[in-house]
């Protein structure tokens, strides 16, 4: 029995083909500089700075799907990363390093997770823009 089992199963799984799919992200960061918000995704920057605190934002929007097929994961990147800004104003921080985004999807939903540290520039930055 055991052996019938394992193969029911081996034909199973080796019958089972799936095609590649690939997802390609591209997530806008001028949103946050026009906030006055210095960004980066490293965790070292060569100006003195404050750290504030972390940031971890949770954005959940819809993701369409027609059988296997997804036709949309959707969340409003533009919205998220203004409401992230203003939070970040909220506690004083003109700047967020060692920024991570972290797509995710669970059945009908879609999350973008935004996690970093929250900092506070120190002295003249000639790059900086208010």
């Amino acid at each position: 029995m055991l052996v019938v089992l394992a193969s029911v199963a081996l034909l199973m799984t080796s019958c089972f083909t799936t095609e590649q799919i690939t997802y390609t992200y591209y997530v806008d960061y001028s949103q946050l500089h026009k906030n006055g918000i210095f960004v980066t995704e490293s965790p070292d920057v060569d100006f003195p700075y404050k750290p504030l605190g972390s940031i971890v934002s949770v954005t959940q929007g819809e993701r369409t799907q027609v059988g296997d097929i997804v036709s949309r994961d959707y969340v409003d990147t533009d919205k998220a990363l203004d409401e992230i800004a203003g939070k970040l104003r909220e506690m004083g921080a003109d700047g967020l390093i060692n920024m991570k985004i972290t797509p995710s999807r669970s059945g009908s939903l879609y999350r973008l997770v935004l996690t970093g540290m929250a900092i506070k520039r120190l002295g003249d930055d000639p790059d900086r823009q208010e």
